[in-house]
């Protein structure tokens, strides 16, 4: 952990070993919490860095890439805390996710650099990544250990 806040966030595992992405910790809560563990090697953290995604996701070339590219050059990335801000929310166009069950929603990929190796085997949002994730993010541009989010700019 760095000796002071650079803006990184963490995550802690919980008793399961799973990482807890339901609560993000800011460097001073984190360090805190490593202290009120103090010397016990089964505590870890997660440092975490959002970026909205540059690359350009194809949909097959169907229109759905042009939308969702004119998102991402239309969002600026805010994250102050545990709170992904976007703004720009007006611009964004309204598309069916990637994974239609979820539905349409002004959506927009976020890069979220989880700082470990590989993604294999960590839980995100109550789901357990496996090799089909790293080859979404993969395929969107994005090196080892980073997850492809797709998420609802209007919920962030």
């Amino acid at each position: 952990m760095p000796a002071e806040d650079n803006g990184e966030r963490y995550y802690f595992k919980n008793e399961s070993g799973q990482i807890d992405t339901k609560n993000v910790l800011t460097w001073t809560e984190a360090k805190a919490k490593l202290d009120e563990y103090e010397q016990d090697d089964s505590v870890s953290y997660l440092p975490l860095k959002v970026t909205k995604l540059i690359n350009t996701i194809d949909f097959d070339e169907s229109e759905t890439t042009e939308q969702s590219q004119e998102n991402q050059n239309n969002i600026i990335v805010d994250v102050h805390g545990n709170i992904v801000k976007m703004v720009s929310l007006d611009e964004l166009n309204t598309f069916i996710s990637p994974n239609p069950d979820d539905g349409e929603a002004k959506w927009v990929a976020l890069d979220i650099d989880t700082g470990l190796e590989t993604i294999v085997g960590v839980t995100w949002n109550g789901y357990p990544l496996d090799a089909n994730d790293v080859i979404k993010a993969s395929s969107a541009g994005l090196p080892a250990g980073h997850i492809l989010f797709w998420a609802k700019a209007n919920s962030l």
